[in-house]
C-alpha cells in the first residue's frame, strides 16, 4: 500500500506543476487501467513492445510515417 500512496503523490506533484508525466514499466492491463485510473495516461513498458534493435525500430518508424503520410493524404489527419 505504501507504494500506492507514493505513485499517487507523484502523479498528484506532476499534475501539480502541469507536467507531462510517462508511467514506465507497465506490463499488465491492470497497471495501464491503474495508471489511467490515477491520472496518468501515457504508459511505456512491455505491455505496449518488447526492446527491439536499431534497424528493426528505424524500420518501423519508416512504415509509421509512410502510413502517416499516405492517410494524411486521404483525409486531411491522423491517428495512431
Amino acid at each position: 500500500m505504501a507504494d500506492l500512496a507514493m505513485y499517487r503523490a507523484i502523479i498528484g506533484l506532476a499534475r501539480s506543476l502541469s507536467m507531462t508525466l510517462v508511467a514506465e514499466g507497465v506490463q499488465t492491463p491492470e497497471q495501464r487501467a491503474w495508471t489511467a485510473a490515477n491520472g496518468c495516461t501515457l504508459i511505456q513498458g512491455y505491455l505496449l513492445g518488447r526492446p527491439e534493435a536499431p534497424q528493426a525500430a528505424a524500420d518501423t518508424l519508416d512504415r509509421l510515417a509512410a502510413e502517416h503520410a499516405r492517410r494524411r493524404k486521404e483525409r486531411g489527419d491522423f491517428v495512431i
